[in-house]
């Protein structure tokens, strides 16, 4: 102290908390406690952040009647705030800290370029709008055990003028517009019409495994049917060497993967193809 925030704060804020105990999670002990929680009118200005977060409200009791991890209950009555003319809203709870129960809605428009602002991620372009209504309900049992079927995960979302570029995907993805539905199994693209590289596309499909993708290094697999105009395969091509055999050193003048007898672009006003495919993190 004093606490250094480069960012204009202002809003109601009050806490009401009685708690009385240990916390310990090898013996799964919390404190009995009962807490609530309210923030209302909050606003946040920061340099790197052009527009304000305004309208911040947030509503929340903390329980636990008897000091045990298992009956602890965070329950969210409202959690929402208001940027560059667009609302987000949740609400839900945590139950049992012990096996982490989850049930949280979430509803709302966010601008992805401006919230990596905020929250930059390196190496990497994101920007776009995501419009989405979803609900999510499971515990962190079932997440560890990649038991990713069980986490029953519902709705739908929509995207615009999305953006992505890593060092994974240097050729980025544009989608100008975008539909998927989700389930706890499968990702499922109702529209979608943009640039791989600079390869135009539009493309339906299901993605199988998207959970276990985002959440760890599992292989994401699914199908699609793509249709587009000119395809540079050039882009998409393995610059990696060839696997030499054991105890042999690579040959620097060996042809690598990505070669002028591999590489072309299609092109075709009607080419529709089906795909079948699965991707791996480096």
């Amino acid at each position: 102290f004093p606490v250094t925030i480069r960012a204009q704060l202002k809003g109601r804020f009050g806490v009401d908390l009685h708690s009385k105990g240990t916390y310990d999670s090898l013996t799964g002990q919390f404190s009995v406690t009962n807490a609530q929680m309210l923030l209302e009118k909050g606003y946040i200005l920061s340099k790197q952040f052009a527009k304000p977060i305004e309208d911040i409200h947030f509503k929340a009791n903390l329980t636990n009647q008897d000091g045990t991890l298992k009956n602890s209950l965070l329950a969210i009555q409202e959690a929402s705030f208001h940027v560059l003319d667009e609302t987000f809203q949740a609400k839900g709870s945590v139950q049992d800290f012990d096996a982490f129960k989850w049930d949280i809605t979430a509803k709302g428009k966010l601008d992805l370029t401006q919230i990596t602002k905020i929250f930059p991620v390196e190496n990497t372009t994101l920007k776009g709008k995501i419009d989405a209504d979803i609900r999510t309900q499971g515990n962190l049992k079932d997440l560890k055990a990649k038991r990713y079927g069980s986490l029953n995960t519902n709705g739908q979302m929509a995207v615009s003028n999305f953006e992505y570029r890593s060092k994974e995907l240097p050729q980025g993805i544009k989608i100008e517009q975008g539909q998927a539905k989700l389930s706890p199994n499968s990702l499922t693209i109702t529209q979608s019409k943009g640039y791989l590289g600079s390869s135009d596309f539009e493309a339906t499909g299901t993605m199988n495994n998207y959970m276990a993708y985002a959440l760890t290094n599992d292989i994401l697999k699914g199908n699609f049917q793509i249709k587009s105009n000119h395809f540079n395969v050039n882009e998409w091509m393995s610059s990696e060497p060839k696997a030499t055999t054991s105890g042999q050193a690579p040959n620097p003048n060996a042809r690598r993967d990505r070669s002028e007898e591999h590489t072309s672009e299609l092109q075709s006003p009607e080419a529709i193809s089906y795909a079948v495919f699965c991707l791996k993190k480096k």
